[in-house]
This record gives structure tokens, C-alpha cells and sequence, in this order.
């Protein structure tokens, strides 16, 4: 008689090993989601770029702050006087990796100073919580729609929008061409304007549609109709969950102030 095999030994060592490599993953994201990125500082001992594990001190004295973006996304301002640990605000918060990955990237390749990130990249004034428009049209708003970039971009529902350009230039003829009917309307842009308003008679809909003139190439955008506006500490969130990427970096260009 062939003896029986007993597979109770294998069975016990295959749950320890995966217990082990539960913990183990379990211990890594632990880590990793307490990690906070310094967006902006105006604190000495910490400079704009930086990533803290959640042991690292952050101290800000009284008359500075710090705006840190935490793990899932969402922006944190940091007003002195406070002594305390990065942990003090990530208890409990998952890590929102693909929102992560793409700030500490930009973080690392766009530029920083001591004091905010991506400062090589342009200036712009800082976003208004709530706001349907942070002010000039080089800087991000919910209703300004660039003319630079392909892709998609956010704009808040049922508000006037305006067409931006990133300088104020010679006269300038633009044709939107809404890919669903064909339509196309000629839109101007002023000599010294940076805005010209979105065309009265084209409804603003969740669809494509392409920009042309006559001296560049085609650029297409979808427009992401948002019914209900973040405020600043979740505007990152919105953005890099409608694929807002252009106005993400506006966004984050917004920290220099």
C-alpha cells in the first residue's frame, strides 16, 4: 500500500510565510501613508520639496507656515507657533498613490526654492478657497480654459468661462471646433488681452473639442463640467481625479507667492 502523504507540515509553513508577508506589507504601508510632501514653507528649518516619514519633527514658529500635501491628496496649512510630528496629521489617512506619485515627481523635476515647488515655472498668485477664479489668467481657475495644452480641463458648472492665453500678445483668431456636431465658431482674442470669452452661442458640454489657428498646431481639449467646487485643500484631489493635469501644475505653481 502506498502510504499517505500528509501535507499538514507544508500547510503550516505556507501560513507562516504568508503571515510574515502580510505583516511585512502591512508595516510598508504603514510607513509609506504617514509620508507628508512640504509644499510650501516659510518656516526655517523646513524647505519647500521635502518629504517627512511621520517620526520627522515639523516646527513652525510663531509669524510662519507650511503647507503640506498629506497621503490621499489633500492640502494642509500648518500656521506657528506648533512643535509636533508629521504623524499628528495623517492618523488613520490611506494613501491616494497615483495623486502621490505625480506631485513628488513634479516636485522633483519642476523647480523648487527653499520656500516653495515648482517656483522656476512661472508665477502666479495663490488659489482663493472656494473661489470660481483665482484672478489672473495665467494662474489656475475653475473658468478659465488655457489654449496651450491639450487635454483635460475642469471648469465649474454653469459659470461664464473664458478661453486664456499665457501672455498678452497682438491680436489673435482662434476656431473651437466641437467635435460632436462639427460646429465650429471663430473666437477673438483682443491685441493686449489675455481672455476672450467662451462663445455665447456653444453651450459648455462634457465632450471634445479642438482649438485652432492658423500659425500652430491643433490642440484638443475635454472639457470636465464640476457641479459643486472644492475648497483649496481638496482642489488637488478633484483635479488629478478628473485627469486635470495642466491645472494641477497651476495649482501647484500657485504656492509661490
Amino acid at each position: 500500500m502506498i502510504p499517505r502523504l500528509s501535507f499538514a507540515p507544508f500547510r503550516r509553513a505556507f501560513a507562516v510565510l504568508a503571515l510574515a508577508s502580510c505583516t511585512c506589507a502591512a508595516a510598508a504601508v504603514s510607513t509609506a501613508v504617514a509620508d507628508v510632501i512640504v509644499l510650501q514653507s516659510s518656516a526655517p528649518s523646513l524647505k519647500a520639496g521635502r518629504t517627512l516619514k511621520s517620526a520627522d519633527a515639523i516646527s513652525v514658529p510663531s509669524g510662519n507656515s507650511v503647507v503640506l500635501m498629506l497621503p490621499n491628496g489633500a492640502t494642509k496649512t500648518v500656521t506657528g507657533p506648533f512643535q509636533g510630528k508629521a504623524s499628528a496629521f495623517t492618523k488613520g489617512m490611506s494613501r491616494n498613490a497615483a495623486l502621490w506619485d505625480s506631485v513628488k515627481k513634479y516636485v522633483q523635476t519642476g523647480g523648487t526654492t527653499t520656500s516653495s515647488v515648482g517656483a522656476t515655472r512661472g508665477i502666479a498668485p495663490p488659489l482663493q478657497p472656494g473661489s470660481a477664479d483665482s484672478g489672473s489668467a495665467a494662474a489656475f481657475s475653475w473658468r478659465h480654459i488655457p489654449i496651450s495644452a491639450s487635454g483635460d480641463v475642469c471648469v465649474a458648472r454653469g459659470q461664464p468661462l473664458s478661453l486664456t492665453r499665457e501672455r498678452a500678445a497682438g491680436p489673435l483668431k482662434l476656431t473651437l471646433v466641437d467635435f460632436k456636431s462639427a460646429k465650429r465658431t471663430v473666437i477673438n482674442f483682443a491685441a493686449g488681452a489675455r481672455t476672450a470669452p467662451w462663445p455665447a452661442d456653444v453651450e459648455p458640454k462634457a465632450e471634445r473639442y479642438a482649438l485652432m489657428t492658423p500659425s500652430r498646431d491643433m490642440i484638443t481639449i475635454r472639457l470636465r463640467l464640476i457641479a459643486q467646487l472644492p475648497d483649496k485643500d481638496r482642489a488637488l484631489q478633484v483635479l488629478h481625479g478628473e485627469r486635470c493635469m495642466s491645472q494641477l501644475h497651476m495649482v501647484l505653481r500657485a504656492f509661490n507667492k
